[in-house]
């Protein structure tokens, strides 16, 4: 029975994610987490300022178990009462939990996997392992706190990465960036510090806050049976509006497309980062794709809302209870829509500038755009040969370059000429004057100004119109 609890589905970030909850939920403010590589005597240390433990509290956090329904304060981050049981037997075969009071009095206790297989007991000790008590020592940090020790690591060493010491790096840099995404909110307003090995962790916002060219919609609180979700759509900024190392950054840790869809969040603290849990319209469900890869939703509940939502011992996997489904499907499906209808303006403002066959190539850096003539263009080769690659031609293909080229920048922002019915042509003379206003009333740009059309009924099923009456606003400015 021991060695299957190790086998629920932990990884070492998952695990360690854990160990800091309770450090968060004993309001410690600052967590350090040291890695320490040497083989096979590697360990793991977790040490914070929290409140610290008697020994009576602390024989009852080392107890498996609690009953979930129990009323929890919010900044509870726990579940089960299993995760410091849990996830420190996913990773290691002995740890070591030393806490410290105001007072100066210290609790220590030690579950060893060993020690229980030769006992035949369910035994905790009250001391650390031959040799470890100097790893303990972290606990004189600070005035109060606890400190947890994982020693032999050896799920870490059957994968191989204690094997060799960039391995066990590249373990603690996954770990790093899995705490900075899932423990962004208190990083970020100061409520905690971590540190890994000294180096203090950087928060990562996957919502992109602050960024003037995310489209965000407002919070719809969804309240059903004396619960609330609170529910905040966004839609990224593109490409083209952001520097290669911000859109890289912006990825998450696999990629743009693996990063969309709902983000939930518990207490503030990250429990699902990514997909789209399962729902959709009618009986298809919805799936990663290309063009809603910037679509972002945050969705907020408390703990007390875990078993409505069916959240799991890990904390990484949840089911939105079904009196709030349908709600949520309905405002999903509007950002969807709508950030695939930005995207599709994108693609087409791109499309005369792309590919070996464009005379004008086009390079963008952040929220601007340069344009050069494109050199591989069969045209332009022709001519150079033609020259013999004379100076002068060259000079003159380098002035151009410096010229503002006003046809393909014409073609990249403008949709093509359409025959309008006289109700479609109402619209884009409706959208004309909502867009000419927004300009010189509130100084709103056209990305915002489509995500706000977009949100009208009139224009939901038909973001062409919408984007010709911003470009004809557009053209009255010049």
């Amino acid at each position: 029975m021991l060695l299957s609890l190790r086998n629920v589905g932990y990884t070492l970030q998952t695990a360690v994610a854990d160990i800091v909850d309770n450090s968060i939920s004993a309001n410690a403010s600052r967590i350090d987490i040291d890695f320490n590589w040497s083989g096979k005597q590697s360990f793991i240390s977790i040490s914070d300022n929290g409140n610290g433990m008697s020994e009576d509290r602390l024989l009852e956090a080392m107890r498996l178990g609690r009953n979930p329904q129990d009323l929890r304060q919010l900044s509870d981050l726990g579940r089960f009462g299993l995760g410091l049981k849990m996830a420190s037997w996913s990773q290691c075969r002995s740890f070591t939990v030393r806490s410290r009071l105001e007072d100066g009095s210290r609790a220590t206790l030690r579950w060893d996997i060993d020690h229980m297989l030769a006992t035949d007991r369910w035994e905790a000790l009250s001391d650390p392992r031959v040799g470890s008590e100097q790893l303990l020592s972290s606990d004189n940090q600070y005035p109060t706190g606890t400190v947890v020790l994982w020693e032999a690591l050896d799920v870490l060493d059957q994968t191989g990465t204690l094997s060799a010491s960039h391995l066990f790096w590249e373990a603690t840099e996954r770990v790093e960036k899995h705490l900075a995404m899932t423990f962004h909110r208190f990083i970020e307003r100061k409520i905690i510090k971590i540190t890994v090995n000294g180096m203090e962790v950087k928060p990562w916002d996957p919502l992109m806050s602050g960024n003037p060219y995310r489209s965000s919609f407002p919070k719809d609180y969804i309240r059903k049976g004396g619960r609330c979700v609170i529910f905040e759509g966004h839609v990224l900024p593109r490409k083209s509006q952001l520097t290669e190392q911000e859109y890289k950054d912006a990825a998450g840790p696999d990629d743009w497309n693996a990063s969309q869809g709902f983000y939930v969040y518990r207490g503030d603290r990250l429990v699902i980062g990514g997909g789209w849990l399962g729902l959709g319209k009618g009986s298809n469900q919805w799936k990663a794709e290309t063009a809603f890869k910037t679509i972002r939703i945050s969705l907020d509940i408390t703990n007390a809302a875990d078993l409505d939502w069916s959240l799991d011992l890990l904390k990484s996997t949840a089911t939105p209870p079904a009196p709030f489904r349908a709600r949520i499907v309905q405002l999903a499906d509007h950002i969807r829509r709508t950030g695939k209808a930005l995207s599709s303006s994108e693609r087409k403002k791109r499309k005369a500038t792309e590919g070996d066959d464009a005379l004008w190539k086009r390079r963008d850096t952040g929220a601007t755009s340069q344009f050069k003539i494109n050199r591989d263009h069969e045209i332009v080769k022709e001519a150079l040969a033609e020259a013999k690659n004379s100076p002068s031609v060259k000079r003159l293909l380098d002035l151009l370059d410096k010229t503002a080229p006003i046809q393909p920048i014409t073609a990249a922002v403008a949709p093509p000429p359409v025959q309008l019915s006289p109700e479609d042509q109402k619209l884009v003379q409706l959208a004309r004057t909502i867009s000419y206003t927004l300009k010189r009333t509130g100084g709103v740009g056209d990305a915002e100004i489509l995500r706000r059309l977009l949100a009208m009924p009139e224009f939901l099923s038909r973001p062409d119109l919408a984007e010709t009456g911003i470009a004809q606003a557009r053209a009255t400015e010049t």
